[in-house]
């Protein structure tokens, strides 16, 4: 009896599932993830790229997921770096603006090069802080009430109570 136990149990046990984090190795660029900013129904996102490997990084773009409102489905997109060719310790940046009614969250997937979007390995961080936003002043007048002692409703001045 324990042993058929012991099989079933091991039958039924599933193999863990090994999930692909992404190329492994030392880092080849490092990125600034700068915070959204909101522009007049749009959103601007960007970032730096810096090239810290010893090697000429060609067509580098920036892999990102965007979640819609509506559905909620993900979608990707590439974000093409500016310039596309980094140097050894050359900077680069990359901005992509959306509308804010399409698009609910982002995702920062990854870096990628070459014309086949080979992903490479890289390192990350914040960027630049979100700029306040400005609140306009609301100015709101308020009626003085009367004078001390003054009635509000005297047969003079009726009005009508609800």
């Amino acid at each position: 009896m324990k042993s058929v136990h012991q099989r079933q149990v091991l039958e039924n046990q599933q193999q863990p599932v090994e999930v692909e984090t992404g190329p492994k190795g030392p880092p080849l660029a490092h990125v600034l993830i700068d915070e959204p900013t909101l522009d007049k129904g749009s959103t601007i996102v960007g970032g730096l790229v810096t090239n810290i490997s010893e090697r000429e990084l060609s067509n580098l773009s920036i892999a990102l997921e965007l979640h819609r409102r509506k559905d909620g489905r993900p979608e990707q997109k590439l974000v093409p770096v500016v310039p596309s060719n980094l140097q050894p310790k050359e900077e680069g940046s990359y901005s992509l603006k959306l509308s804010s009614s399409d698009y609910g969250s982002i995702k920062f997937l990854g870096v990628r090069v070459n014309a086949e979007s080979e992903a490479i390995a890289f390192t990350s961080g914040p960027g630049k802080k979100r700029a306040l936003e400005r609140i306009e002043p609301k100015v709101i007048v308020v009626k003085r009430p009367g004078k001390p002692g003054e009635f509000i409703n005297t047969p003079d001045n009726p009005t009508k109570v609800p």
